[in-house]
């Protein structure tokens, strides 16, 4: 029985596999660039992990992507993103922030801040693992191999489903 439930809970496809964006693009607010999926985070990182977020914002509109011949549309909580930001900038002013941020109440005093923009490409390769917990099915994408370590993104480093 114990067998069973963990097969169950988490069951990753351990051969390589890569998945291609198919989305529509939006425009990342802070890089202009055209992305399936934008996230930008204000706050304090290091070697990519962020031990504090004082604002961040992400794109809410699900990713189509195409895995294994397939077209899957996959919604924002279905995603694990590892990905390597697209644009980082040390922010030491309240006027370097994006008006967003500034709106969240980020304060003076939380300077320093990391802020980094994360982008999923349209009709970039990535590298996939596709995980099922219960009856949903989890998209974990990198845009490194999965055996080399890369942190979650800000928006994800805290999901555990």
């Amino acid at each position: 029985m114990w067998g069973a439930e963990v097969l169950l809970m988490t069951m990753l496809v351990a051969t390589p596999k890569f998945a291609t964006v198919k989305s529509s693009a939006q425009l990342a607010p802070i890089t202009g660039e055209s992305c399936a999926y934008w996230e930008w985070a204000a706050g304090k990182e290091e070697d990519g992990v962020w031990s504090y977020v004082a604002s961040s914002r992400h794109s809410r509109e699900s990713v189509a992507l195409r895995v294994d011949g397939q077209r899957v549309e996959v919604p924002i909580p279905q995603l694990r993103l590892y990905l390597k930001p697209t644009k980082v900038v040390q922010v030491t002013s309240l006027d370097a922030l994006p008006e967003r941020a500034k709106k969240d109440g980020v304060r003076a005093d939380e300077l320093p801040l990391t802020l980094a923009e994360f982008c999923l490409a349209p009709a970039r390769r990535y590298h996939v693992r596709r995980e099922t917990k219960g009856k949903t099915e989890i998209y974990h994408l990198s845009d490194r191999p999965f055996d080399t370590k890369r942190p979650a993104t800000p928006y994800y480093a805290s999901w555990t489903h």
